[in-house]
């Protein structure tokens, strides 16, 4: 049985963590990505439409990698959902 629907939402997990970045990353250099896009919102601008495609840009590797196994991720859901084997 493949690992890889497990490592697809894995990697999802890791790719989207915001808060633990946010309260441990003290440094601007160590700043994650989504950390670096919440920054990027200003007090009273908030630049929507760079914000847009920042996050698009953002979300680019995650989309690839689903793509890349996507057969495999709905294998393994199917897999998963029967019963007695």
């Amino acid at each position: 049985m493949s690992k890889f629907p497990l490592i697809i939402v894995n990697a999802l997990w890791v790719w989207d963590e915001l808060l633990i970045a946010l309260v441990l990353l003290q440094k601007t250099d160590l700043r994650t990505l989504t950390v670096g896009l919440t920054v990027l919102q200003g007090r009273f601008n908030t630049g929507q439409p760079a914000i847009m495609v920042s996050l698009f840009i953002s979300a680019i590797p995650m989309i690839l990698s689903y793509l890349f196994g996507q057969r495999f991720f709905i294998r393994g859901m199917a897999i998963g959902s029967l019963k007695g084997e």
